[in-house]
């Protein structure tokens, strides 16, 4: 029933996706105990980057967390060059963030900078990677990466964040 109401709410949003079609039950091993669903990725969207980035966002903005993660990386798989990956990155390292999952999240936000050091992400993903430095306790990290928003991106939102974060920090 809840795979119906959400499949429902997908089809009717304003950029919906065409599902897969139907395949028939195959011998490949199962996801778990008898009664447990496929995860979400299995039945991930099929259509263009816009539509499959739009279908994952539209998760995370439903705070479908456990949905989310694995339609960015379903994304990313089949999108690798999109010039939505940056972003789908970014929101992949977030839904790790949100979740407390901090040892997660910490190389995803790095990934941003690392291989989309052009994006308007990067300031925000510095900034997160300060963020799970100090929950993680490496308050000395943390400090530097928070640092280094400052000075690479004054005057922009996640400077100001970083320095109020800094102010905070023992």
């Amino acid at each position: 029933v809840d795979v119906d109401r959400r499949l429902q709410t997908l089809e009717t949003a304003p950029r919906a996706f065409t599902p897969p079609p139907s395949s028939p039950p195959s011998s490949s091993p199962s996801f778990g105990a008898p009664s447990e669903a496929p995860p979400a990725v299995a039945a991930r969207p099929v259509g263009s980057d816009q539509q499959n980035y739009d279908a994952a966002f539209a998760l995370l903005q439903a705070r479908k967390y456990d949905e989310a993660a694995p339609a960015f990386e379903a994304f990313l798989s089949q999108f690798p060059t999109s010039p939505r990956a940056d972003n789908a990155v970014y929101w992949l390292a977030e839904t790790h963030y949100v979740r407390g999952r901090y040892n997660d999240a910490l190389p995803v936000f790095r990934r941003v900078i690392e291989q989309y050091p052009q994006s308007d992400k990067v300031p925000d993903a510095l900034l997160k990677v300060g963020y799970c430095q100090d929950e993680l306790g490496d308050r000395a990290a943390a400090r530097q990466s928070l640092q280094e928003v400052m000075r690479q991106f004054p005057d922009t939102t996640a400077a100001r964040l970083a320095s109020q974060r800094l102010d905070r920090l023992p």
